[in-house]
């Protein structure tokens, strides 16, 4: 049967274990119809009737939602693909607001679309290290806590409340002056910490106040209005060189060291 190579058979069972359909469901026309279109945004779909059984011939049209490999359920493909091609580009600051403002949805249906992204594991966690700090006295631990890695994009906000991203130049310089900024200021805080015994919760106003201080020297090198800085989301490796292929986008973006 020629015009069924390349395809795979299901019987009506099959086919709706395969597609995650309710077989219930599949039985009321309008349901059924709305299950097909879904399918076929993914698969050619022929559906022929032997005898008194209806079969399934289905064959994969490629693309995102077979990257992804989950069921979208009513998520829109269109927001899904411009968060994930902000994330991989690194053009634009990858922020809510953002995200909103590119696709003209709320940032309520953004965090809905990201919140799935995460529970389908296309997006991960950042990868952590755990910090300790011990008294020198006792041995006691005074703090202890878990520290992201990763790569991080730096913007100011400007005074309209739009979000620019520093060019990849300072993006460089930006990153290693927080650092130094905060190893300074951490040290300090640190040292202090370990000789007179001060437990982290005993900090955290001074750290705030140790934040802001770091900031308003970057905004004063930078010429910020508000600096900020995000750590770029995790996309699952499992999936992101192909992303990275299906969006085009080539050689690596990621100019900081993070691996592709």
């Amino acid at each position: 049967m020629e015009k069924y190579e390349g395809y795979d058979k299901h019987s009506t069972k099959v086919f709706c274990e395969a597609f995650n359909i309710g077989a219930s469901s599949f039985k009321h026309k309008k349901r059924r119809q709305a299950a097909l279109d879904k399918v076929r945004l993914s698969h050619d779909v022929i559906e022929e009737k032997i005898g008194r059984e209806n079969f399934f011939y289905t064959k994969s049209k490629g693309g995102l939602i077979n990257i992804l490999n989950c069921n979208i359920g009513n998520k829109d493909m269109n927001v899904i693909e411009t968060i994930l091609k902000i994330i991989l580009e690194e053009k634009i600051v990858p922020v809510q607001a953002e995200y909103a403002r590119v696709t003209g949805k709320s940032q309520s249906t953004i965090s809905d679309h990201i919140n799935f992204l995460k529970k389908n594991n296309i997006i991960l966690p950042a990868p952590t290290e755990t910090v300790i700090v011990s008294s020198k006295e006792t041995g006691e631990i005074l703090s202890k806590y878990e520290k992201k890695i990763g790569d991080y994009v730096y913007y100011d906000i400007t005074p309209n409340g739009s979000y620019v991203k520093l060019d990849e130049g300072n993006q460089v310089f930006a990153n290693n002056m927080y650092k130094k900024l905060w190893t300074m200021e951490y040290f300090q805080i640190g040292r202090m910490q370990q000789k007179y015994s001060i437990y982290e919760s005993d900090l955290k106003g001074f750290k705030t106040n140790v934040n802001k201080l770091v900031w308003v020297k970057m905004n004063e090198e930078f010429n910020l209005h508000n600096g900020q800085r995000k750590i770029i989301p995790n996309i699952n490796p499992e999936v992101k060189q192909q992303l990275i292929e299906y969006f085009g986008i080539g050689a690596c973006n990621h100019g900081k060291g993070t691996a592709c």
